[in-house]
């Protein structure tokens, strides 16, 4: 084909640069290669195209080789020094684990305030003492042997009270008569009965030589006293007329009260 210029009319001027990619001179017109203008700038990015179907599902793998069971073992337990970090360690390694621990032991505490022992202590009677006591009537008891003792005293037939605070109450007597009778026993404070510490029990015959009736008593409270507080031990009697009643201490009987604090 010949040559043509830009009107389509035959251009022999091209000649063979018609046939190289490149812009013709000025005023010469060749086509279609040397006629073409400058490259022009680069389109926009077309839309992505829809997403192809999913592939079809590949084969099967053949099964792995099977594995190794690990274990687990606890080993030995170390104290660390206080402040230090705890620690696990692995000493056996996979697959038979073996693990030791480290616990750091706790700092000292600080020494705690001095304890002190609360006031305690006792009385008891001496030798047999006679009661005549009208039904009904409490009569206090001599106790004036001091037993050991802190923060309190013999003082009045009983024991005289230095320290404030709850205390435990334990009383033990024999009461003896010459015929049957309900008796009673119980702890006086300043000279009032308390009625929470009585006991009452009947004198039955004494099996040995029947000649006498009598009956031990004994009774364990907890009740509050004040500083200055007199605690004693007074007895009662009822129903039949009790005639003389006897308390002793020593290898036949006995009479004893003891305070404890406890609060």
């Amino acid at each position: 084909m010949m040559n043509q210029n830009r009107n389509n009319r035959p251009n022999t001027a091209c000649g063979e640069r018609c046939q190289k990619p490149q812009p013709c001179p000025p005023a010469v017109y060749c086509w279609p290669v040397c006629c073409a203008g400058a490259t022009g700038a680069t389109g926009a990015t077309g839309p992505a195209g829809p997403m192809g179907p999913v592939g079809p599902q590949g084969a099967i793998g053949f099964p792995g080789p099977a594995g190794i069971s690990p274990t687990v073992a606890v080993g030995e337990v170390f104290t660390g020094e206080p402040g230090s970090n705890a620690a696990v360690i692995d000493v056996g390694g996979a697959p038979d684990h073996v693990f030791n621990f480290v616990i750091p032991r706790g700092a000292t505490g600080a020494t705690g305030p001095s304890g002190s022992f609360g006031a305690y202590g006792g009385a008891a009677g001496s030798g047999i003492r006679q009661i005549a006591a009208e039904a009904g009537e409490y009569v206090p008891l001599q106790l004036d042997i001091p037993l050991p003792a802190r923060e309190m005293a013999v003082a009045g037939g009983g024991l005289q009270i230095q320290q404030a605070g709850d205390y435990m109450v334990s009383y033990s007597l024999l009461l003896r008569a010459d015929g049957p009778a309900w008796v009673s026993a119980g702890i006086r404070r300043n000279g009032e009965m308390q009625t929470v510490t009585v006991t009452k029990q009947a004198l039955t015959a004494n099996t040995v030589d029947g000649t006498a009736y009598e009956a031990r008593l004994s009774g364990v409270s907890i009740i509050r006293l004040e500083t200055g507080d007199t605690v004693g031990l007074a007895v009662s009697a009822s129903g039949a007329e009790p005639g003389n009643f006897a308390w002793s201490v020593g290898q036949d009987a006995d009479a004893v009260l003891v305070l404890r604090q406890i609060g």
